[in-house]
């Protein structure tokens, strides 16, 4: 009887009327001894039983679906040194965050001081050369010289231009400015940057360590941009529309739920003939993390059905149950065809 009257207490709200009808998936228990269940006025009104008939409600019609958490291509960062050099220093370690800027790691080589020490000398030498091709024009002006001194002159200032330029480029490759860049600023080393923000994913630089330019040093992943990444049968691509809500749970957490939005649906069939549809997520919660495995549910529409609310449904027996009120006082077990009865 304890599990009678808990299964009444607050939770038997609703009186579902047709209980024989195929058309309601709910039939009449098959235990004749416990099918029927009658109550004292007394024992109603303790328990503060209250029935309703069904009612017509808005319905979800929904998309089974599976997927994972992903970031965009873009929110992925390969971090690596753009001159080889030695490890000197990084704090850096898996799961911390950065800011765009922030130093990740200092690598030191004697390259990196030729680099600077090749730069000054051609732009010393450039200054040079302009000042000389700036002589050749004016003698040339005034027919002093050949035509062959100022065209040798104009030669080596072009070349060292291009050499110049070049230089430049690398210079900024590295991360130094050479638009202000002065002998006092000699250095042997050079600090790598997060060109943005994110988490740290992957370490695979220490301290002492040879890294080159093919060499990753460090992941980083910026979740600002997550999103559901899921996979939905080819059967029901008709029925997918960009704004429909998306309704998931993460697989290591059941039954704490999310929501998302379709803003990109797929164009072409997986080796599995499903599609792929991508949510716009509207959370920031932390337990939302890349290569999290996700089940989904995308709304695809409305309709007016028959229905009860999720309170109204016991466990009774071990399968789930609503009872219909007879008559005052007396409860018929009737039992619900769902998936899960279907299994059990």
């Amino acid at each position: 009887m304890n599990i009678l009257k808990y299964s009444l207490i607050g939770a038997i709200s609703f009186l579902f009327a047709a209980c024989t009808s195929d058309n309601t998936k709910v039939e009449k228990a098959q235990t004749t001894t416990t099918s029927i269940i009658e109550l004292s006025a007394a024992q109603v009104k303790n328990a503060r039983i209250t029935t309703e008939a069904a009612a017509m409600r808005p319905i979800s019609k929904t998309i089974q679906a599976t997927g994972k958490l992903e970031v965009p291509p873009q929110n992925r960062v390969s971090v690596s040194a753009p001159i080889g050099g030695f490890v000197k220093s990084t704090n850096l370690l898996e799961g911390m965050h950065v800011h765009k800027g922030d130093v990740l790691a200092e690598i030191e080589h004697q390259d990196i001081l030729k680099l600077q020490e090749d730069f000054l000398e051609i732009r010393e030498r450039k200054l040079m050369l302009l000042q000389e091709l700036e002589r050749q024009r004016l003698l040339r002006k005034d027919e002093v010289n050949a035509v062959k001194s100022l065209q040798q002159a104009e030669s080596e200032f072009n070349a060292t231009q291009i050499r110049f330029l070049g230089l430049s480029e690398r210079m900024k490759m590295i991360g130094m400015n050479p638009e202000n860049f002065e002998k006092e600023n000699l250095r042997s080393t050079l600090k790598i940057r997060a060109s943005q923000a994110g988490y740290v994913t992957s370490v695979q630089a220490n301290a002492g360590k040879f890294v080159s330019p093919n060499d990753v040093l460090f992941e980083l992943i910026n979740v600002e941009h997550l999103h559901a990444e899921l996979q939905v049968n080819e059967k029901f691509i008709g029925d997918l529309r960009e704004g429909q809500k998306i309704h998931f749970e993460l697989a290591n957490q059941p039954g704490k739920k999310f929501e998302a939005e379709v803003y990109l649906i797929g164009k072409s069939l997986g080796d599995n003939r499903s599609i792929r549809v991508h949510g716009h997520i509207n959370s920031n919660d932390l337990a939302l993390v890349p290569g999290l495995f996700i089940e989904a549910k995308i709304e695809t529409g409305r309709d007016s059905l028959p229905s009860l609310p999720q309170q109204a449904i016991v466990r009774f027996g071990g399968r789930p149950v609503v009872f219909e009120e007879l008559d005052p006082g007396k409860y018929q077990v009737c039992l619900l065809y769902t998936s899960d009865a279907a299994d059990e």
